[in-house]
């Protein structure tokens, strides 16, 4: 083979990688960010789970039963978020390679 054809497939190999390198790295950082949200979503509806015990009196008890509700609420949204990203034709090849899962609600 000659020096082009070399060079040709030096350049081509090159783009690829660096193509991929990209994909998986914003494919990342975008699942990353929807994981972390529910994490958050998820310790802030153990701090609701926890503190709804605790309430003491009607009025207590009503608002912490709200905020339950509420808590609940939020992260199961964030959760079909986290699985509407992960699911992204886009994203779902290096989601399964980078081992972000589908989570249980």
């Amino acid at each position: 083979m000659s020096l082009t054809v070399w060079i040709i497939c030096f350049v081509a190999l090159l783009s690829t990688v660096a193509f991929v390198t990209i994909w998986f790295s914003t494919a990342y950082k975008e699942l990353k960010q929807a994981k972390r949200c529910v994490e958050n979503a998820a310790a802030q509806l153990m701090l609701q789970k926890k503190s709804y015990p605790k309430a003491k009196g009607d009025t207590n008890k009503l608002t912490a039963s709200k905020g339950l509700d509420t808590a609940l609420v939020i992260y199961q949204e964030v959760v079909e978020n986290y699985d509407r990203v992960r699911s992204n034709p886009l994203y779902h090849i290096p989601a399964f390679i980078l081992g972000f899962r589908k989570i249980e609600k």
